[in-house]
């Protein structure tokens, strides 16, 4: 989970989410449409909704160059 955090260098908090959860349901719904248009391929979650279930530009990007430094995110 990303949330915007003041108090940290860049604003941005990274929090694991153990066990990862769906909190909204709206990821597992897009999972489920994307397997049926794909079923091969990889999906993974990132969370950049806050607890509040907001978020913004700065954590959505955050969650990109997440998954991109985890290597989740490639050109095949």
């Amino acid at each position: 989970m990303i949330e915007w955090d003041a108090q940290t260098e860049d604003n941005l908090r990274y929090e694991t989410d153990d066990p990862p959860r769906d909190v909204a349901g709206h990821g597992t719904a897009c999972a489920g449409i994307i397997h049926s248009l794909a079923p091969e391929a990889e999906l993974y979650s990132v969370r950049v909704l806050g607890t509040n279930m907001s978020g913004g530009p700065y954590q959505f990007a955050a969650g990109v160059d997440w998954a991109m430094e985890m290597g989740w995110m490639c050109q095949t």
